[in-house]
């Protein structure tokens, strides 16, 4: 069984390494529909969009930023989406902040990660957890999605 484990495991990530196709390369594929401006059919093109999950009602005020209220005893963590234009295959998609953040817990000092780092995508989705702390009440994340060259960014203000 675990042969069978370490099998399966070394050939998806020889899959997924061995795959020399740059997906960023294929964004625009349709390329009837597209203009010179970057636009197909009066709308413009987003190889990566981010959101929070629908799951927990948060909705973009009129400037697209997301409003939390956050857990005053702990960790309030919810879940960000993603979508790109690539169904097909698993595809690396990095998250970052525009600040980082610290936490201790009296003896030893650690960066703290608001957000995952990095997630693949299945069927064209791509997820990751975001997980402010009670301490950063009243300030305000950006939270930035990568995928090729192209990038998307969502601000969620902390209450």
């Amino acid at each position: 069984m675990k042969k069978v484990f370490i099998l399966v495991f070394i050939l998806t990530i020889s899959n997924l390494i061995g795959q020399n196709e740059k997906p960023w390369e294929n964004a625009f594929k349709n390329a009837e529909t597209l203009k010179s401006d970057g636009k197909v059919n009066n709308k413009t093109v987003h190889p990566i969009k981010i959101k929070v999950s629908d799951y927990y009602g948060l909705e973009p005020d009129e400037n697209g930023d997301y409003h939390l209220t956050l857990n005053e005893s702990r960790q309030t963590i919810i879940k960000l989406e993603g979508t790109i234009d690539r169904k097909e295959g698993y595809h690396r998609v990095t998250w970052k902040t525009d600040k980082t953040y610290k936490w201790s817990n009296g003896m030893v000092t650690d960066e703290f990660k608001v957000v995952n780092p990095a997630s693949y995508s299945k069927d064209g989705k791509v997820y990751t957890m975001f997980g402010p702390l009670p301490e950063m009440k009243e300030s305000s994340v950006l939270v930035t999605a990568t995928y090729g060259p192209y990038e998307d960014s969502i601000i969620i203000h902390l209450y």
